[in-house]
């Protein structure tokens, strides 16, 4: 969904002057050998050995001049001589009006301009994306005009929605008191759903304190299922799992209480995740809750319940928990020893062929009396890419 240039934005505002140092992508016949060197040369960070290389490589011009000129200007910059690098990135404004490297060069060129102490006019750029990189720099400098054209931006609808997330993620990093305000209403939803829920996750990142209490309070008031998602996974990143837990508790959508157990089971809160179990009457909240300890890897849990719950479909869906676990096989074989009933035997099959134990399938099938429970086995093991489930079938056609 990002552009190439975005990408380029996004970086720059989290390294605040870090350039692309991946090698420049390799250019026509003629240009081969220069483009090689001067890519070696960006890898090894060695910037006058790219220097000559790339403007030898763009004074010779041709379709493949405008990137030559792009990555003279960058060995230019790493090396220390920004007024060169300007009058490269001049050179490939000049002669390649319409390259498509355009847009990184006007990126580089807001990084040398602002290494050279130069202030850059956030207004006057065209482009939303390029003013979100001198906004950036501007938050060291002058934090209350940065938050000021933010909110701009924030408010202008001509601006995307990439834009606006990249705002808010440039105002979490200020710590001007008018920032808050800003994220604060975005999390409440003044500026749009889309934009609530990338600022409700956001604010779970922050490590501000007084976010979770944000949070939870959107989370509580709000009827939006996906607003209340992305609360819920702000809560998660901020590490508050008594939040979670009292949504998984009290939250009258059974929806929102599997999605909050799901999230526990992220941040292992294996003994909340038990608590809820006992506690809970819904199947289906019940079975999320088995998902959250199957990612916290609660393996004695789930092979505890798969042995002993009483509701048959709960137990199956344990069963099936583990054989992606890769229990041992002997555990399931014990269930399938003292288990009677076809459906829940059949889970142990399902988890013995996720598990690929074509071995053990292969001796249930020869002791199989049930017809139909032998073929169950069978039709599994026909399924089985393995010289010894091939082996078997044939085995079979001979009898």
């Amino acid at each position: 969904m990002k552009t190439k240039t975005f990408a380029l934005s996004l970086l720059f505002m989290l390294t605040i002057g870090a350039a692309a140092t991946a090698a420049p992508p390799a250019a026509g016949p003629g240009d081969d050998e220069l483009y090689r060197r001067g890519s070696a040369a960006i890898d090894a960070k060695q910037w006058n050995e790219a220097i000559s290389a790339f403007h030898e490589m763009a004074s010779k011009g041709g379709s493949k001049g405008d990137r030559a000129w792009y990555w003279l200007a960058y060995a230019q910059q790493k090396s220390g001589k920004a007024g060169d690098a300007l009058a490269s990135l001049n050179q490939l404004r000049q002669k390649y009006p319409d390259s498509k490297w355009k847009d990184d060069a006007a990126a580089l060129e807001i990084e040398v301009k602002q290494s050279l102490g130069r202030d850059v006019a956030p207004e006057s750029l065209g482009d939303d994306e390029l003013k979100l990189l001198a906004i950036t720099s501007l938050l060291h400098s002058d934090q209350e005009r940065a938050v000021t054209l933010l909110e701009k931006l924030l408010a202008n609808p001509k601006s995307s929605n990439d834009v606006k997330e990249h705002a808010l993620f440039v105002l979490l990093q200020s710590s001007s008191p008018r920032a808050r305000p800003l994220l604060e209403s975005a999390a409440r939803g003044t500026m749009g759903a889309g934009l609530q829920e990338d600022a409700l996750e956001m604010l779970g990142t922050s490590g501000d304190p007084r976010n979770r209490d944000l949070l939870l309070d959107v989370l509580q008031k709000s009827t939006n299922p996906k607003v209340k998602e992305a609360a819920m996974e702000g809560l998660m990143l901020a590490g508050d799992s008594a939040s979670l837990l009292k949504v998984a508790k009290i939250d009258g959508d059974p929806n929102m209480r599997g999605e909050a157990a799901e999230l526990l089971g992220v941040m292992k809160a294996t003994a909340e995740l038990d608590a809820l179990y006992k506690s809970e009457k819904d199947r289906d909240v019940r079975e999320e809750i088995m998902e959250g300890m199957f990612v916290a890897g609660n393996k004695d849990w789930i092979v505890n319940l798969a042995k002993n719950e009483p509701d048959h479909e709960l137990r199956e869906e344990a069963i099936e928990l583990l054989g992606a676990m890769g229990v041992s096989s002997d555990v399931l074989l014990e269930i399938w020893r003292t288990e009677k009933s076809a459906e829940v035997k059949e889970a142990v099959l399902d988890a013995l062929f996720v598990k690929g134990d074509v071995k053990t399938l292969i001796g249930l099938a020869k002791a199989e009396t049930d017809r139909k429970l032998r073929r169950e086995i069978v039709e599994r093991i026909a399924t089985m890419d393995s010289p010894e489930a091939q082996s078997y079938m044939l085995t079979l056609l001979e009898d």
